[in-house]
């Protein structure tokens, strides 16, 4: 579902499952890195790049729902989980392929799950809001 001719080389490696692991692989690299003591981002770059390789669609769910809710919110930890669970919705919506829907969710719980701290301070709102640098 969703494949064309001109997608057809990026399943030349293990197809779906493939891409699947690849994503995977990396978001877990970034989110633990093993020089940095398995300490690192929370992974929201990596899971936009995720959604893309969902299917294009979920992608621009991703990233309309973290714009929506970042700037509505003013707190980008909130637009990241928003958008970190928009990726599942998305990918259940577009009936994306197996691998692809589990790589989606695996992908939110990690993500979820690196802004626990995130989370406590937005539900005490403690969490600071953005503001944008000064040039």
């Amino acid at each position: 579902i969703g494949v064309s001719a001109s997608t057809c080389n990026d399943l030349l490696l293990l197809g779906e499952n493939g891409i699947a692991l690849g994503g995977l692989s990396c978001l877990i690299g970034h989110c633990f890195p093993v020089l940095h003591g398995f300490h690192g981002g929370k992974g929201v770059s990596v899971g936009a790049a995720i959604a893309l390789a969902v299917d294009w669609r979920v992608f621009l769910v991703v990233i309309a729902t973290f714009l929506i809710s970042a700037f509505l919110s003013k707190k980008v930890s909130l637009g990241s989980v928003c958008a970190s669970v928009s990726i599942s919705v998305a990918a259940l919506i577009f009936q994306v392929s197996t691998p692809r829907l589990i790589l989606a969710f695996v992908g939110m719980v990690i993500v979820v799950f690196q802004h626990r701290e995130n989370i406590s301070r937005l539900i005490k709102g403690t969490e600071p809001d953005f503001k944008p640098a000064k040039i």
